[in-house]
């Protein structure tokens, strides 16, 4: 790969010429893009800490490959988790992507992570571009292998893994609170038939549904006059016996109904998101670079947490470690993306 093989322990100068030509290999800059390439960036970096222990250890070249491959491999995990699915796509013989899709592809093989906000996923929906959702179980895997390789430790890739959790944590329980919605019901009285319709747009789901309208009439309205009818075509009879023992039942139940399925969840939902999700939101905010607090981080996640949040046990983790390294300032961003 670098032309000359090293078996022997590498200088500084033959390790760095080594991890060049490896980076030159395996992350490409992709033809048609003329961006910013932040996966490069991180891999150039993440190069310069394996060279580092490769050095330190006196190992050769082969094992100075090992660390490259280990790093690289934990980067394209996490580049995974969040891609385009197109990006990942796996194209068969014959098949390729058109002009506009090879210019998405190209533009997310540079990209790593992209802050996503949360609060716009939430009135958006769950197809949203700032909706975070990926596989939990995986990404765990990979912050494990992430922190089990202490030398590898970068600041910039610390905060890509924890912001990434807290959008997904955020962007999951957004979900869920508007599925306590009762404008999430549809006609049929599918709990979620609204939701799912409307792909959880918060927007959509609030605007007047017809067809609710009339579920409503029929369940409400139409009762009510059955019993003006039969007083009006002279059953009196009948109307005070349906009245009589019926109507403060039919008032009571209306009232229950309209309580318990209206004003109930929308009071509960309003609790929630205005108390619980903001203070969430709260962490994601302060994660916001080029320059962070992990202190001031941590203490707003313990806070939130004491009052019912979950954040996922690496999120701790990471930033337990990088308060470690530095408790009050974190840099979350640097170097040219080129």
């Amino acid at each position: 790969m670098s032309g000359t093989v090293y078996s022997d322990p590498l200088t500084r100068d033959s390790a760095v010429k080594i991890a060049r030509a490896w980076c030159d290999a395996n992350v490409q800059q992709p033809a048609s893009y003329r961006g910013r390439n932040q996966l490069r960036w991180l891999m150039e970096q993440m190069a310069v800490l394996c060279v580092a222990e490769s050095v330190k250890n006196n190992e050769d070249e082969d094992q100075l490959n090992e660390r490259l491959s280990k790093a690289h491999e934990i980067l394209m995990n996490v580049w995974y988790a969040t891609a385009p699915e197109i990006a990942t796509h796996w194209w068969q013989d014959g098949e390729k992507p058109d002009e506009n899709q090879q210019k998405v592809i190209d533009k997310a093989k540079t990209t790593v992570w992209k802050r996503r906000d949360p609060k716009r996923s939430f009135v958006e929906g769950f197809e949203s571009e700032n909706h975070t959702a990926f596989d939990q179980r995986d990404f765990h895997g990979t912050i494990a292998g992430y922190l089990k390789e202490q030398w590898l430790r970068h600041p910039v890739l610390d905060w890509i893994m924890l912001d990434m959790m807290v959008s997904r944590e955020l962007s999951a329980f957004g979900e869920e609170l508007k599925q306590i919605l009762p404008y999430a019901k549809n006609l049929f009285g599918e709990k979620l038939g609204r939701y799912f319709a409307m792909k959880g747009d918060l927007r959509k789901m609030r605007r007047l549904d017809l067809r609710n309208v009339v579920n409503k009439f029929f369940r409400i309205v139409l009762p009510v006059a059955v019993i003006y009818g039969v007083f009006y075509f002279g059953d009196e009879s009948v109307g005070r016996l349906i009245t009589g023992g019926g109507v403060s039942g039919i008032c009571v139940v209306v009232a229950l109904g309209v309580l318990v399925s209206q004003i109930w969840p929308t009071v509960v939902f309003n609790y929630l998101l205005h108390r619980r999700w903001n203070r969430m939101y709260g962490v994601w905010r302060l994660l916001e670079g080029p320059t962070v607090n992990p202190t001031l981080v941590r203490e707003v996640m313990v806070r939130t947490r004491d009052q019912g949040a979950v954040w996922d046990m690496p999120a701790w983790s990471i930033i337990d470690r990088v308060i470690q390294h530095d408790p009050a300032v974190w840099i979350v961003q640097g170097g040219s993306f080129s």
